[in-house]
């Protein structure tokens, strides 16, 4: 009787430190996702399940190239056409005025216009950029983008990955990530954009696009905390294990060791 309360405790010792220290937000908030792995008749699933699908729009098509923190896979590759996008339709799954954006880019050219976008919503609702100097961007307000520091250019090469973090706490502040490191802390976005569709990799109406391949994007309806960005640049979205896979896995030892003490004695 004793053995098994010892046991018994140590379970729930164990499920409440799994809780506490793995139930990241990085999975529980995890609304949206488009790995590019696969596409069918021009359409990429949203792995999470939400069905926030995507189709390829203006030429835009997937390279067998991907971000090496992903493992494997595939990306969306963007040419100098600014047409090429993703179209993700409205859906009010997406609209959170709280979020975190992230993604994978390899930047292989300037892009066109003065801010190439990286994603859009309708109406210029909000906008996230690279400039073609490399300088990081979004848009805040009316007619009002923010450049990030010049000092951390993403350049345009073909042999390189950056990771990108937007993380938007609504009303207080828009934080920036390149790599998992903080580049910048400014105001947060003026405009809100309920019921407005998605574009990724170029802007709304179809300018302004991102030239180089894109992966691994995922939309977070939390403001995720910097260890979370910073283990996503590292291993990926799907290199954060699920709460209840840690969960199943601890109980599952506890159990071999339980029955070990058992046999024993």
């Amino acid at each position: 009787m004793i053995r098994f309360r010892t046991v018994a405790v140590v379970l729930l010792a164990s499920l409440a430190l799994v809780f506490g220290v793995f139930s990241a937000p990085a999975q529980a908030a995890l609304v949206a996702h488009w790995t590019f792995d696969n596409e069918a008749g021009g359409t990429v699933p949203d792995v999470t399940g939400n069905g926030h699908d995507g189709t390829l729009q203006g030429g835009a098509a997937l390279s067998s190239d991907f971000a090496p923190a992903t493992g494997s896979g595939k990306s969306l590759a963007l040419s100098a056409s600014n047409a090429e996008h993703l179209f993700v339709p409205a859906d009010p799954g997406l609209d959170s005025q709280t979020f975190t954006l992230v993604m994978f880019l390899n930047r292989q050219g300037p892009g066109g216009g003065s801010y190439p976008r990286l994603t859009s919503r309708q109406n210029d609702r909000h906008e996230t950029s690279i400039r073609q100097d490399g300088t990081v961007a979004y848009y805040r307000t009316s007619s009002n983008w923010r450049d990030t520091p010049a000092n951390v250019p993403i350049a345009a090469d073909t042999s390189d990955w950056t990771h990108l973090a937007y993380v938007h706490e609504a009303g207080v502040d828009m934080k920036i990530y390149v790599d998992g490191v903080l580049v910048d802390t400014n105001i947060p976005l003026s405009q809100d954009f309920v019921d407005t569709f998605m574009h990724i990799g170029n802007r709304h109406n179809n300018v302004e696009g991102f030239q180089g391949l894109m992966d691994d994007v995922a939309l977070y309806d939390e403001a995720l905390g910097a260890e979370d960005i910073a283990q996503i640049a590292t291993i990926g979205v799907n290199g954060i294990p699920e709460p209840s896979s840690i969960v199943l896995a601890v109980i599952g030892l506890l159990g071999c060791a339980a029955l070990r003490r058992r046999r024993r004695s």
